[in-house]
Parts: C-alpha cells; structure tokens; sequence
C-alpha cells in the first residue's frame, strides 16, 4: 500500500509542476550569471524583438541596407565590452565601478530604438516566439528600463518556456513508462537541469519556445498511444504542429513522424470502432487549420511575409559557391550519416577533421557555454560518456525484458524513431551546405532540443531497466548527478566573466 502511494505521487502533477520549479530556478540562476549578450546570437534575437516591438512589423530578408541592430543595440554592446569578451577568455564585462559608470552613461543616451531588425537579423525565422517576446519587452520599456533591462525581460520569458517543457517532458515520460513511478520526475530533471539546457534556455532565443512545443508533441503522442486519441487530443496535436512551424524551422524534421504516429493512431481508433475516424480528423483539421489561417492573416496579409522556409532542399543542393565542390542527394545522405555514425566503406570521406558527433554534438550537449569560447574539463565529458553508456545499457536491458510487450507498442517507437530521424536530416541540411562552402561548422548542439523529450525517455527506461530493487538508486543518482553538473557549470561561468 505505501509503495502505491508513493507511486500515485510520484507520478502526480504536483511533481510534474516541482520539476518545471527546480528548472525555472535553474534557468534563472544561469539567466542572471551570464552577462548580457553572451549567449550564441542573443544580439541578433533580441534586435529581431525589439523590431517588431517598436515598429508592429518583423524584419525581412529583403532589407539588406538596413542594420541588424538598431543604435540603442549597438550602443548596448558597447557598453557591456561584447567585442572585448565574445570568444576572449581573458575578456571581461564591465564590473569595476568605473566601468559601470562609462556603461550607465552610454545606456543612458537616448538613442533610436526602431533603426535595426535588418536582414541579419534572422528575418527569414517565423515571428511566434518574437511576438511572445514582445510582451515583457515592452512591459520592460513602460518601466523605464534601458535595453539591458528589456533583454532580462525577454529572458525570462525564455525561463518560464523552459520551465513548461520539464513540465511536458514530466508527463511524456508518465504516459510512455505508466509503471516506473520514478521514470517521470528523473527524466524531466535529467532534462531541466541539463546546464547547456539552462544556459540556452534561459537566453533570448527562439529555441527556448521550441523546447516546449516539441515536448508538448511528444506527450501529446505518448498520451495518445497510451489512452487512444479522442477529439480533444487530435485538434491539440493540430494545434502544436503549426505552433512549432511557426516557430523554427527546425521543427519540420518531427513532423513525418508525427504524421506517422497520427496515421497509426486513426487505424488503431477505426479497428476499436469506439471512436468516429471522420470526427477524429476534422477535429486534427481545424486544430490545424484555425490556427495557420490566423497565422497566414497576419503574416502573409498583414506583413508580406513569404511562406517559404529558411532553407529548402533546392537550397541544399544549389550550387552557391562555384568554387565549393557540386552537391548531390547522395552527397547529402553520406555527410548526415558520417556525421551521427561511423563511414562505411563505400562512402566518400567527409573529411570533418574531428568527429562531430563527439566534438559539436555530445560535448555541447552537456555544456559548451559563452559563444563556445569556454566549457568543462575534458576528463569530466568522458565521465559523463561513461554514466550514458551504463544508462544506455540499463534502458537497452529494460526493452529486452519487455520485449513481448513492446509489440503492441511497435508503432509508438517507430514513429518516435523517424521523428529522431527527421530531425537529424535536417539538421544536417543546412550543415550540409556551410561544410562544402565554407570552413566554419553550422551544426550546434541547441538544433536537438526538439528530441530532449526522447533524452528523458531514455533515462526513464535506464530505471525501468534497473529493476525495482536498484532503479530509486539510479533515479537519484540521475538526478544529483544532472543537479552536480550544471552547479558546475554555474561556476564554471562565475569564472569565466567574473574571477
């Protein structure tokens, strides 16, 4: 009896909600130790805010001759020495007291607000986060507060979103893994308290709202699969996959396999004969459709705005730099296998120079921080390889003694895998292109926070695996491990800006 006690709390949403609490601390703690500006194109996010906030429309990749930053922008990265610290280890904000007075005195001239949000300022991405942001921008600038100030106001909305994802990653994992109590709080704090996810997630950064769309899917799906999809959770899996289109493009690697998992639910619900296939899909329609038909009024009525993604295929395979060698489909598929995986024989080398999948992906998945100008010794990524490998075989040891039951959930774990998947060819689209044009790498570790919700699966399953005798002590260890670390990096940053 007190074994189902404890289970039921567990597995309750008041957890659910103490979850999104701890990574709302979390966030706010790496918010207010990362000086303004040094976090990956923070300057840029927030001139695409401040644009729309002052001038009701976004940027448009047809304004090339106007700057990114407006004058009261550019006069902020002045006054916090970005040049001087961005990528300069020795580099430091203005922190002594004469510095602050130069830095006061430049915040202070009244410069225009409303001159930049040029092309640069990634006005080819959907304006839904942007125009989230504006709300506490604006509510900064009815205070009086200089553009640092708004810059904290729109990073704590990106606090509050990262909150809400540990909170839907909380519930993906309760509904994918309904028998593991512990499964859910440690796969959402394994998450929530990642440092790289604090840090991103608690700058200005359209990422910080993809995170939680993506997780929303996801249990969405689970809830879905677990429960049978009814009205309700069609028009809301509706609703979320334009939400998250409208966001990033990124996105659009879910979405095969969400329209998998979909099509597999609707003939799961005609076999039950329980529920009406015709109600279900129109109810998927209109959650889908209301919502883009208002996104389409303001964006492409009201703005002018094209519907065209960032980056398309013809863009993939277009030949921008003549002198770059030609790209192929082939080509494409090789570079995005050799990027996750081993080459295999028959492959052309991709010639990386390093392995991405270690370099970029792992080591800044647990935390690359600043401009990637600082991180974590390297010792302590290989001892947190070697948790992930137990993990990795604990989660692996939970499938196989499910392996009866994981039949009927076949199509659950097919279509998680092909929106994993998805994900990863887009991802390596646009690297794709940056690596034969140029030497600068595209790929960074933020574009797999849309598969984070799949991370806290997989920690779930690690304590599924450790069976009932040892899986409260992995949960735990999970999570003081996670907590350990990102105190780590929190420190690590305290050093970096302020010793």
């Amino acid at each position: 009896m007190e074994r189902t006690w404890f289970g039921r709390w567990a597995s309750s949403n008041s957890v659910a909600l103490l979850c999104a609490l701890a990574t709302l601390l979390s966030a706010i703690a790496w918010m207010s130790v990362t000086p303004p500006f040094q976090a990956p194109d923070e300057p840029t996010h927030l001139a695409y805010v401040q644009r729309l906030a002052e001038t009701g429309r976004p940027p448009s990749p047809a304004e090339t001759d106007r700057p990114s930053l407006s004058s009261a922008g550019q006069a902020a990265l002045d006054a916090t020495n970005f040049s001087a610290v961005i990528g300069n280890q020795r580099g430091k904000p203005p922190w002594s007291a004469a510095e602050q007075l130069r830095a006061e005195r430049i915040l202070s001239q009244d410069l225009a607000e409303n001159n930049g949000g040029g092309a640069g300022a990634y006005s080819s991405y959907p304006p839904l986060y942007y125009g989230l942001a504006v709300g506490p921008y604006l509510v900064a600038d009815w205070a009086g507060a200089s553009i640092i100030g708004q810059l904290t106001a729109v990073r704590l909305l990106s606090c509050l979103l990262t909150a809400l994802a540990a909170f839907f990653i909380f519930l993906f994992v309760r509904d994918l893994l309904p028998g593991t109590p512990l499964a859910a709080p440690a796969g959402a704090l394994a998450v929530g308290l990642l440092p790289y996810v604090g840090f991103i997630g608690s700058s200005v950064n359209n990422d910080a709202l993809l995170l939680p769309i993506s997780a929303c899917l996801f249990w969405l799906l689970a809830r879905s699969f677990r429960r049978g999809l009814d009205s309700q959770g069609a028009a809301a899996i509706g609703l979320v996959l334009v939400l998250g289109w409208a966001t990033k493009p990124t996105f659009v690697g879910l979405v095969p396999g969400a329209l998998m998992a979909l099509v597999a639910l609707l003939i799961c619900a005609h076999r039950s004969e329980k529920r009406n296939v015709l109600t279900l899909f129109t109810s998927l329609v209109l959650g889908m459709a209301l919502p883009f038909a208002l996104f389409l009024a303001v964006t492409v009525g009201i703005w002018g705005r094209s519907l065209r993604p960032a980056v398309t295929a013809s863009d993939v395979l277009a030949n921008s730099n003549a002198a770059a060698p030609s790209k192929s489909v082939g080509g494409l598929l090789s570079y995005v296998w050799q990027y996750w995986l081993p080459r295999l024989p028959f492959m052309t080398d991709a010639n990386f120079g390093f392995y991405p999948l270690w370099q970029t992906m792992f080591k800044g998945f647990v935390g690359r921080f600043g401009w990637g100008d600082y991180e974590f010794p390297s010792w302590l990524y290989s001892a947190v390889l070697w948790c992930w490998i137990a993990l990795l075989a604990l989660a692996t040891r939970a499938l196989i003694v499910s392996r009866r039951a994981l039949r009927s959930h076949l199509p659950d774990f097919l279509s998680y895998a092909v929106m994993l998947g998805g994900l990863l060819l887009v991802i390596g689209g646009p690297g794709y292109v940056t690596h034969l044009d140029s030497p600068f790498p595209f790929e960074q570790a933020r574009y797999l926070f849309p598969a984070l919700a799949l991370f806290g699966g997989l920690v779930g399953l690690a304590i599924r695996g450790a069976g009932a005798r040892f899986g409260s002590y992995v949960a735990v260890g999970v999570v003081v491990g996670t907590s350990a670390l990102d105190l780590g990096g929190l420190l690590l940053t305290l050093g970096r800006y302020y010793a």
